[in-house]
């Protein structure tokens, strides 16, 4: 019975639009490159770099307009996805 040779393919990485690269404790810039392209094409990129404005303290006397409170339930949802 034969068996196959351990799998020798020049390419690093495969994924899809919908897949993260995952890391395998090599090449690790040409992974960042990847998870920062990945992270762009999901429209999170920007929330990595500059975070998000968090909610004020209850309590407080800073006022929510209801487009701050629908952005932020926004950033919220897109804080999740890039976790």
């Amino acid at each position: 019975m034969a068996t196959n040779p351990p799998s020798t393919s020049s390419t690093m990485f495969s994924y899809s639009e919908s897949q993260v690269p995952i890391f395998e404790d090599e090449n690790y810039s040409y992974w960042s490159d990847q998870m920062m392209f990945f992270f762009i094409s999901q429209d999170l990129w920007k929330l990595i770099e500059e975070d998000y404005e968090e909610s004020p303290v209850a309590g407080s006397n800073t006022a929510w307009t209801v487009e701050n409170q629908t952005q932020y339930k926004k950033n919220t949802k897109k804080n999740a996805l890039a976790l």
